[in-house]
């Protein structure tokens, strides 16, 4: 049976502590003029309670004596407040005697939260017609606290809510030690939480388990059994047998905890003698009960000290300082043709509304929305992933803002987002838009010595004007050094420029120092790029080109050479066709040919001054090369490849002037056949004019020093009718004559010389230190020496020639 405690204002005050129904030894109650006035009356009649004075058929005397006594009336002070405390589970205040408020606490079978959870409202109610609740109605319940903080710690918070249950916790609200003198902050708090890694309310030692039970090694006390509730937790140090248990900041675990592995279950019930817990059923977090935990394999991660087992009782894991669950059931919003039961259509977890009125003076108060800070000074304190703030789910926006023109929306060194005021209107004003920072240095150096590389975009104002010229404002993108994340540093490395004012809705890149008209590529708005600076293409590079509809029309591209080392310079560039028919075309400005070049013919055209036409140099693709394309100019070289129809031929002239290659002087012209030369021929020094035979043979013709013309490889043949002149004497042959391969004149050679000279099979030459037949090293006197097919030099009787 409830136990309730009853006000009636205005019109009937009672008092009652018993059955909700009229029982023996409740007290009769007169009506006051008091009540009149609103306030509680003295419950006595009028003209006041004596011991003389009968009421209800009970003299004072005998009233008196029912006071303080069980079920009878409590005892009141000079105050009129009851001096013994009131004893219920469930207190109602009634007004005109309708219940408008409600507390009751919760009993050990509660899912509620069992006996040590106190509810206003939520109290169930008889059933409420036209309430969509039917039977399952519960009293609304409203709290209202009016506070006043004057103080520090638990002084200081008009709701303290404490984790820790121990007697009387502080709050930490300025809390610092006033009583040796210290004067620590004035803060006052209206909602204080201090969630902490509270301790179990109890630890017992076990003696074994069952599937629902387990069994203590100690009965428990009646105390200890006040403290146990039905559905509380209990977790055991037991984990499952043979289970990887990793420890705490082990390398593995990437900074993040180790998996909680320990078997839990709720409580159910405790035996009358005290020995043994019943619980719903054993198992890991998340899964269902009917695990039976083991004595002997045991915890050795969250609580390695302890090896015996025990359980925890009323002990979470994890702790929150506040959870907000918002939930909308669909159902009840008048979908589907149903009718609506709720028109709550929006949900609103928290609104911090930050009013500031009547302030006179500039800078008068400061107003900070949200803070989260930690104490944690190594980056090993925390789990990699913990956060300050976390966003998920499917919502359509995380985070929204509407600030005012000078509200910096994000404020720090290392991101930046400044107010949407732009420049000044001065000319070159700039004013950040974002910037992003990051030291040089690491680790815990960070902030010791370093420079801060700052990724940023930032306006420059070109010129001064009214604010509201889009197109004089250049918008930068680039990396700058040190200064602050809200100003441009006076260093700035490699950045792009949109609008530049020397380049009018274009795009520039600029190295470190550039700006406007320096910055090296500038893309103009029609999309043309412009080189400022030298273009370098390295490493292969080539230049591309294909018409308006994408097709490839051909390629410049310097040639990879032979060396794969790179040591070589190629000095050379191929111009390169997707296709055998490519087509080099140059163009003068009114998009006539100045040359045209392709696979099959080259066809240079009439330029400004100059008769040369396409017919001046005619022939199997001819080729022409212009020093300058003007009358009067200097060396101009024709070739002309196949010249006269003879195919693979080339043709070489010289034009000392004027542009018409009629008057070219022929220098040399080569074919298959033969080549010819107009000037003189030079050999360089050491080199020979070879004349192969038909068969592989060679002979040349060289220069043997001393004006002398040496001839190898082969022999001297002077046809019929031949003379030979020297010195004014001519001598003439009637028939061939041939010279046999012998050196018969020249400078004396070693056969050292004569081996590094160039020297064919057959070749025969005196050798000046070589050893005749019986003589000794160094005394040799010279004697004739031949090469073999092998490239040895030998003597006459084939021996090896030695000095």
């Amino acid at each position: 049976m409830k136990r309730q405690v009853s006000f009636a204002i205005a019109t009937v005050v009672a008092l009652a502590l018993g059955s909700a129904h009229a029982a023996p030894g409740i007290l009769a109650q007169a009506t006051s003029a008091a009540q009149s006035l609103g306030r509680y009356a003295p419950m006595k009649p009028p003209g006041g309670l004596d011991l003389a004075t009968p009421l209800g058929g009970a003299t004072g005397p005998a009233l008196q004596a029912l006071v303080q006594t069980a079920n009878n009336s409590a005892q009141l002070d000079a105050n009129q407040n009851v001096t013994n405390p009131l004893l219920s589970t469930q207190a109602q205040i009634n007004v005109n005697g309708s219940a408008y408020s409600q507390m009751a606490s919760g009993d050990l079978s509660a899912i509620g939260g069992g006996y040590d959870a106190s509810f206003i409202g939520g109290i169930a109610a008889q059933t409420l017609p036209g309430s969509p609740y039917g039977s399952g109605y519960a009293q609304p319940g409203h709290l209202q606290i009016t506070g006043n903080p004057s103080g520090p710690f638990n002084a200081g918070c008009v709701l303290c809510l404490a984790e820790e249950p121990t007697v009387h916790p502080g709050m930490p609200i300025s809390g610092q030690d006033f009583r040796g003198g210290f004067v620590s902050t004035h803060d006052a708090v209206q909602f204080e939480q201090v969630p902490t890694n509270a301790m179990a309310r109890m630890i017992l030692a076990v003696d074994h388990y069952t599937a629902t039970a387990v069994v203590l090694k100690t009965a428990l006390t009646a105390a200890q059994i006040a403290q146990i509730h039905s559905g509380m937790y209990i977790v055991t140090n037991s984990v499952p047998g043979g289970a990887t248990q990793t420890a705490i900041g082990d390398a593995s675990l990437n900074g993040a905890l180790p998996s909680f592995q320990n078997y839990a279950g709720n409580v159910q019930s405790v035996s009358a003698d005290g020995t043994t817990i019943n619980v719903f059923g054993w198992a890991q977090e998340q899964q269902q009960g009917g695990a039976v935990p083991s004595t002997s394999s045991l915890d050795t991660v969250w609580d390695p000290a302890t090896t015996s087992p025990v359980v925890y009782l009323g002990m979470p894991n994890k702790t929150f300082g506040q959870n907000t669950y918002l939930q909308y059931d669909g159902s009840r919003g008048g979908q589907g043709g149903s009718a609506a039961t709720s028109l709550i259509h929006q949900m609103e977890w928290n609104e911090v509304d930050e009013i500031v009125n009547n302030t006179a003076r500039d800078r008068e108060v400061s107003v900070h929305g949200l803070t989260l800070t930690t104490n944690a000074n190594s980056p090993t304190q925390l789990t990699n992933d913990s956060y300050h703030l976390y966003l998920a789910g499917g919502q359509q926006t995380y985070i929204r803002m509407s600030p005012q023109w000078w509200s910096v929306p994000i404020r720090s060194d290392q991101i930046f987002v400044n107010a949407p005021q732009g420049p000044a209107l001065t000319a070159g004003a700039t004013q950040v838009l974002t910037s992003f920072g990051q030291s040089t240095n690491t680790g815990g150096n960070t902030w010791a010595a370093h420079h801060m590389i700052r990724l940023m975009a930032w306006n420059t104002r070109n010129v001064a004007d009214d604010g509201t010229s889009y197109t004089n404002i250049t918008t930068n993108l680039g990396v700058g050094v040190d200064g602050t994340a809200s100003t441009v540093p006076s260093q700035i490395q490699g950045h792009l420029e949109f609008t530049p004012a020397a380049n009018p809705y274009g795009l520039s890149i600029c190295s470190s120092g550039q700006s406007g008209a320096t910055c090296s590529i500038q893309l103009d708005n029609y999309g043309n790029p412009n080189v400022i600076q030298q273009l370098n293409l390295t490493k292969g590079g080539w230049l591309n080109f294909a018409d308006k509809y994408g097709n490839e029309g051909g390629w410049i591209q310097p040639p990879n050479g032979s060396d794969t080392t790179g040591a070589t310079s190629v000095n050379e560039i191929d111009v390169h066709f997707p296709a055998a028919n490519g087509l080099l075309n140059i163009l003068g400005a009114a998009r006539t040919y100045a040359l045209s070049v392709s696979a099959a013919a080259y066809n240079p055209a009439t330029t400004s001054g100059s008769t040369t036409t396409a017919a001046s140099v005619s022939g199997q693709g001819t080729y022409q090369t212009w020093n300058q394309l003007h009358s009067g100019s200097a060396n101009t070289e024709i070739i002309n490849i196949a010249p006269g129809g003879v195919t693979g031929g080339f043709s070489f002239y010289a034009v000392n002037s004027g542009a018409d290659p009629t008057t070219a002087t022929a220098l040399l012209s080569m074919s298959a056949q033969n080549a010819r030369f107009s000037t003189d021929v030079f050999v360089g020094n050491g080199k020979a004019i070879h004349l192969p035979d038909g068969q592989g043979g060679d002979a040349y013709i060289y220069n043997a020093g001393n004006g002398t013309v040496g001839i190898g490889g082969g022999k001297l043949g002077l046809g019929a009718q031949a003379s030979v002149s020297a010195n004014g004497t001519q001598w003439s042959f009637a028939g061939p004559i041939a010279v046999p391969e012998t050196e018969v004149s020249g400078p004396l050679q070693t056969l050292a010389q004569i081996k590094a000279a160039t020297h064919y099979e057959g070749d025969e030459v005196w050798c000046h230190d070589c050893l005749n037949s019986g003589q000794a090293t160094g005394k040799g006197t010279g004697r004739k020496v031949w090469r073999d097919s092998a490239g040895t030099w030998r003597t006459g009787d084939g021996a090896v020639a030695a000095n």
